[in-house]
């Protein structure tokens, strides 16, 4: 710096210990399951004597999560055709009815309404 009043800026330094830098996008190969609890609490309960490796339990819970992920998005699209910011459940009941045909449809939305009646009674 000189003597007459201008001032430099700095240039960050990029990586070091402190965590900052650029970050590296690639696989993440320490991935844990979200839904990994539960996809196996599921499936004690249809054969315990079942077993899921790790990789097909990763793809599992991919699966599952980008389920959630579209019904979440549908249910808001929902939301919006009725001019409403809050996301409700008969958004949800009305993105699973989009989203599923037949049997499987009338399954979820049965457990749904069982889910959510659980909750309102807890709460």
């Amino acid at each position: 710096m000189s003597d007459t009043g201008d001032t430099q800026l700095q240039q960050p330094k990029k990586g070091g210990a402190k965590g900052g830098g650029i970050k590296k996008k690639g696989k993440n190969k320490n991935r844990k399951a979200e839904y990994g609890s539960y996809l196996h609490l599921i499936m004690k309960q249809i054969d315990p004597n079942m077993t899921i490796k790790a990789d097909a339990m990763l793809t599992l819970d991919r699966f599952v999560g980008d389920f959630v992920d579209r019904l979440i998005d549908n249910g808001c699209k929902w939301a919006g055709y009725e001019e409403k910011t809050t996301f409700k459940a008969k958004h949800a009941q009305a993105a699973l009815q989009t989203m599923l045909t037949g049997k499987l449809q009338e399954l979820a939305v049965a457990e749904a309404n069982k889910a959510l009646t659980k909750y309102t009674s807890n709460a």
